[in-house]
């Protein structure tokens, strides 16, 4: 093995030898006595246009390499801080946020290098592209990632692996969860818990918008729901409180800070809004959030401030002493990042909220919820629940799960609501049974409908004579009433002496005739219950001839035509309205004349004159007829200046 090594060595050292012997100049000729014809580089420069970018903006460099005829062309370039300003292979600078950087090229092979310090401004158009790319890249982690957090310091969230809870305060909860294919709502209040669909994925939903419902806080920013804590501040942001106006932008000032392997982003900007001509603003404005090594966004809080002329001196551009903002917009927020969990004891889950017991509610039937259940034949009522346990239920629907005798008991469904009927007399047991397959029985008497009501007319006499016959009609209501007869009896014995009764059952009637002066009171029942009572007193009176009937006649009646009303209010007084609007007061007496009835009037009174042209008289008429009364005392024909009018009996 030694000697083959040996060989191998010697046979090397002859072939370099040899090749040193044979070497031959490039450009011709022995090498011996010429020098190498390759052109080493002395220096190189780099050259930039400027030395100031704004963020996402580019910039080509060029460079020079001295002397310009050197052999070596190929450069490289490096920067000091590639998260500023990066640069490409061939020169390309890209400015990707402020700070200062410095570019170097270095001539490859060589030694020689050159650079140039740079400056990255950040403009607001690119601060805003900035902040909202961050908080877009957060809200992908807080869609898949988030926990838990709080808002304001009194409202939780917590992210399940199925659903989202909202605890606002511990008896206002909402959880959004899916059944089925249905985006479901479980809103809890003080006094009330509800289940809404919210939509159905695939028909009205999609399942991004499943997402921010199952996967994000959300919040009604300026009456629009906006889903996700990172999309609210970008909202916030591109508002006219920071952004969105340009006196707000103008004096917008930014910082940022990074700490603990955090960096919190702060704005804060304050401008006067004078959009509105008769109502501007000065507000004082700030908004902040941290976002940590990964990206996630942690926490947040925005404030907005606005102050009127009440507080503000729009004159001096000042806040006057004891300033407070009008309605400030405050809002603050933190967000935990983790394994999402199953669900818990603290999850809303609406099987505890579901209708266990029930008692059928019968306070609109015929018993009003008292005593033994009773309808009415012809009765149809509500299937109504009370007693319901939980006190907080869901709402929910009954039907009949069975009746016991379907021929005093028959039932139907209007839309979700379900009635029972009573068909005949009787008693059936109806079971009732929720959705649920929870179930509550009632034993229900089924009676004739019974007489409510009876009246004596009200247009009956109260006054006959003696002789004289008078019906008197009475009404048992209701008219469904299975019995509508009735009974009629004086108060007691002692009256018939006055007065005959007698019942006219066919007409609903009784009759009274007068046999002597004096007074009776009837009392009518109903014969299907006797607790229903009416009564009437009636006065018999002697019977009058000539001039003493027609004055009996006249007290407390009313005579009338279409413009004039004569009322009798007693024996000698009485009013009248003549010609539709004069008014009168008067007294009055009837003579007897020439076998005619007259009447006189006297001591008469205007209350309201309108016209002179119709007016009411003293005495028994004037430049006309007398005010005459017919024999029968149905009519009166009154004079007046100018005219005469007949007046026919009303009551």
């Amino acid at each position: 093995m030694r000697r083959c090594r040996l060989v191998m060595a010697v046979l090397s050292s002859a072939l370099l030898l040899a090749s040193c012997d044979n070497d031959v100049d490039p450009k011709g000729g022995d090498s011996g006595d010429v020098t190498s014809s390759v052109i080493e580089a002395t220096g190189i420069k780099l050259i930039a246009d400027k030395k100031e970018l704004k963020v996402g903006e580019t910039l080509k460099l060029t460079w020079e390499i001295e002397p310009a005829e050197a052999e070596t062309k190929t450069v490289s370039f490096t920067s000091s801080n590639e998260n500023v300003l990066a640069v490409s292979s061939e020169g390309l600078l890209t400015a990707k946020e402020e700070g200062n950087a410095t570019i170097a090229i270095k001539l490859e092979g060589t030694d020689k290098s050159d650079s140039i310090d740079f400056q990255v401004i950040m403009t607001k158009d690119a601060l805003l592209s900035k902040l909202k790319s961050i908080l877009l890249e957060g809200l992908d982690h807080e869609k898949e990632e988030a926990m838990d957090g709080t808002i304001n310091s009194s409202i939780e969230f917590n992210v399940y692996k199925d659903s989202l809870q909202i605890n606002y305060d511990a008896n206002t909860k909402v959880r959004y969860y899916m059944v089925g294919k249905s985006l479901t709502a479980l809103s809890l209040k003080p006094d009330s818990v509800e289940e809404t669909t919210i939509g159905v994925l695939d028909e009205d939903l999609s399942q991004e918008q499943v997402d921010n419902y199952t996967k994000l806080f959300s919040y009604v920013y300026k009456n629009n729901a906006v889903f996700g804590l990172s999309s609210l501040l970008s909202t916030v942001i591109s508002d006219s409180y920071f952004f969105g106006l340009e006196d707000a932008k103008e004096n917008l000032k930014f910082v940022s800070n990074s700490e603990n392997s955090e960096t919190t982003y702060a704005l804060t900007t304050n401008y006067v809004d004078a959009s509105v001509s008769y109502d501007k603003r000065y507000y004082e404005n700030s908004l902040s959030f941290s976002i940590n090594q990964n990206g996630q966004l942690t926490k947040g809080s925005y404030s907005i401030e606005p102050f009127s002329s009440v507080d503000y001196d729009f004159t001096n551009n000042k806040k006057k002493d004891g300033a407070k903002a009008t309605k400030p917009d405050k809002f603050a927020f933190t967000i935990s990042y983790g394994e999402r969990k199953e669900e818990d004891n603290e999850t809303l889950n609406r099987s505890n909220y579901l209708v266990q017991t029930f008692d059928i509610d019968t306070k609109s039937w015929r018993n009003k919820g008292e005593g033994e259940a009773l309808l009415y034949i012809g009765d149809e009522v509500p299937v109504e629940v009370t007693n319901v346990s939980p006190a907080l239920h869901l709402a929910d629907t009954y039907s009949v799960e069975s009746i016991s005798n379907s021929s005093v008991i028959g039932y139907n469904t209007k839309g979700n609501i379900t009635y029972l009927t009573a068909i005949s007399k009787g008693e059936a047991t109806v079971t009732i049974i929720n959705s649920y397959l929870k179930t509550s029985s009632i034993k229900i008497k089924v009676i004739d409908v019974p007489a409510q009501k009876i009246e004596i007319g009200v247009t009956s006499l109260k006054e006959i004579e003696i002789d004289q016959t008078a019906e008197y009609k009475v009404s048992v209501t209701p008219i469904d009433a299975a019995d509508r007869s009735f009974e009629a009896a004086f108060e007691n014995e002692g009256m018939s002496q006055y007065a005959t009764l007698t019942l006219l059952p066919e007409s609903s009637k009784f009759t009274l005739k007068g046999l002597k002066a004096g007074k009776v009171k009837v009392i009518v029942k109903a014969t299907s219950n006797p607790l229903i009572t009416d009564s009437i007193e009636v006065v018999i009176k002697a019977k009058l001839d000539g001039l003493e009937a027609i004055k009996a006649m006249l007290v407390g009646a009313t005579y009338k035509n279409s413009l004039n009303t004569l009322t009798f209010a007693d024996k000698t007084s009485g009013t009248a309205t003549i010609d539709g609007g004069n008014q009168y007061s008067f007294d009055y007496d009837v003579e007897l004349l020439s076998n005619e009835y007259v009447l006189v009037f006297s001591n008469v009174k205007s209350t309201i004159q309108k016209s002179t042209t119709n007016v009411l008289n003293e005495g028994n008429g004037k430049r006309l007829e007398p005010n005459i009364i017919s024999n029968d005392g149905k009519q009166i024909k009154i004079t007046s200046t100018t005219t005469s009018m007949t007046l026919s009996r009303a009551s």
